[in-house]
């Protein structure tokens, strides 16, 4: 199973479940690896990779993608630097110097952006959230993330976080290739979908079910 490395942490109790139901039943070996989108739809493609959770890469006609949950993605800064605590427009993203990688979830919002017409200032290419972290403190800049990405900081009242409007919502997907077999293939969407059920109940990390409103 692969993730995207800026965005595996929200998919640690998934993958660990997985592991350890796996273990329980004896039924597959998991082994986690992190990778970037281009990288990730050629071993998906090749049969390299089972499984992936990521946002969707498009068509793979070796591949079978289920959607799993949404989530929002905000404007994530220090409190001084985003300067308020309300919702911001999506066109004036354009006005904060940004944080962001081009893979996973900044591949998605510049996309986003681009068909909107809105030029965002990219100040660091980084998608490594530790990195990321820094220099949103130190630099004073902003990204644009998944609210529980940086949970914790958000938390502890070091960064802040603002709702975007209109909404910057990508799909999560659990990706399957089609040579696994049917009881293989169960297992883990069953599994997964369980870990995915919890966390939407949660409502810890503004995870949703897809076509929730709210």
């Amino acid at each position: 199973m692969v993730c995207h490395g800026a965005d595996i942490e929200q998919f640690l109790n998934a993958i660990a479940c997985l592991r350890r139901e796996s273990i329980v039943r004896n039924a597959i070996v998991v082994a986690i690896h992190e990778g970037l989108s281009d990288e990730l739809w050629r071993l998906l493609a090749n049969g390299e990779l089972d499984a992936a959770l990521y946002y969707d890469l498009g068509t793979i006609k070796s591949v079978t993608k289920l959607p799993l949950f949404q989530h929002d993605l905000f404007l994530v800064g220090l409190p001084q630097t985003l300067m308020s605590v309300g919702s911001v427009e999506r066109t004036a993203l354009r006005e904060f110097s940004l944080v962001l990688g081009k893979n996973g979830t900044g591949g998605f919002v510049e996309s986003v952006a681009t068909a909107d017409g809105i030029e965002l200032r990219i100040a660091f290419d980084v998608a490594q959230k530790n990195l990321k972290r820094e220099l949103l403190i130190h630099e004073a800049c902003c990204t644009i993330a998944p609210y529980g990405q940086f949970l914790d900081e958000i938390n502890s009242g070091v960064l802040s976080a603002r709702r975007i409007t209109p909404r910057l919502t990508p799909t999560v997907m659990l990706m399957l290739h089609k040579a696994l077999s049917a009881k293989t293939r169960e297992f883990v969407e069953s599994t997964i979908r369980a870990v995915v059920k919890f966390r939407i109940e949660e409502s810890v990390e503004q995870w949703r079910a897809i076509n929730c409103a709210d």
